[in-house]
């Protein structure tokens, strides 16, 4: 879950902010952006597999203008899949029940001291990388702040939720978290102690909480008869634990802003 980059760009460079897209468009876009003022990032050990751009200097952008920021993405310097939680995607079990083969997602995040510093006028980007639905440039306005949600951008709905780990997720305001494609097809191991667990609240500062309408799988099979059945209506997205590079707790559909099934 730690292997994330941020970048915090003046206005200016918004052009250098969707040059990340790809290496080409990088490539292309380089000499365009060559004036542009961007803030130092330090690098972190290869062990968590983080950069991060500090926030753009006081001192190389006005006060009218306003700050970019930009969530953090996944980049990868290694084969393993770090502790943590994830979003699943397009995934079939192993004939065993013993694997999983999966599309694995982050989730993109503020940090706690970046949301601190939000003011009006600055701007979160959610770009190429993130899910479609996020694809854009959000005005900071006058946020407020409800329980463990902040509403940063009223006319778009976007929304900073809170984690138990002091990361804030970003949401569309709907219920749809913004991820990143940590890795494609990836085969994960399942615990012999798997816990399922459908119409649970997986996002919050209070951690996954449960109540009288979640229901826990008894078996992998039982989730598995579910998804073949015909009631139903799409097959959900998971909210995974990885621990050691084995899933240990599989939460459905964890948006929960539509039913999934009868």
């Amino acid at each position: 879950m730690n292997k994330k980059i941020i970048s915090t760009l003046m206005a200016g460079s918004i052009l250098l902010s969707f040059a990340a897209c790809s290496k080409t468009d990088a490539e292309e876009t380089t000499s365009a952006t060559t004036e542009a003022t961007v803030a130092s990032s330090d690098e972190t050990s290869k062990e968590t597999t983080e950069e991060t751009t500090k926030a753009t200097d006081a001192s190389t952008v006005s006060e009218d203008e306003g700050r970019i920021y930009e969530v953090y993405v996944t980049d990868r310097f290694d084969e393993s899949i770090e502790d943590g939680v994830y979003r699943v995607s397009n995934y079939t079990f192993g004939d065993d029940l013993s694997t999983v083969t999966l599309d694995l997602y982050m989730y993109s995040y503020l940090t706690h001291e970046e949301v601190d510093n939000l003011k009006s006028g600055d701007k979160i980007y959610v770009g190429c990388w993130a899910d479609a639905n996020f694809d854009g440039l959000f005005d900071v306005g006058e946020m407020e702040t409800l329980d463990n949600f902040i509403f940063v951008s009223q006319e778009s709905g976007l929304t900073l939720i809170e984690q138990a780990d002091g990361l804030f997720y970003i949401n569309d305001g709907m219920g749809s978290m913004a991820t990143d494609l940590y890795e494609e097809q990836a085969t994960l191991k399942l615990s012999p102690d798997l816990k399922i667990v459908d119409n649970a609240y997986v996002f919050g500062k209070d951690g996954i909480k449960t109540d009288e309408n979640s229901y826990e799988y008894s078996s992998l099979q039982e989730f598995i008869d579910d998804l073949n059945s015909d009631s139903i209506y799409t097959i959900p997205d998971l909210h995974v634990v990885v621990k050691d590079e084995v899933i240990t707790e599989i939460y459905i559909n964890p948006d929960l802003h539509e039913p999934w099934k009868e």
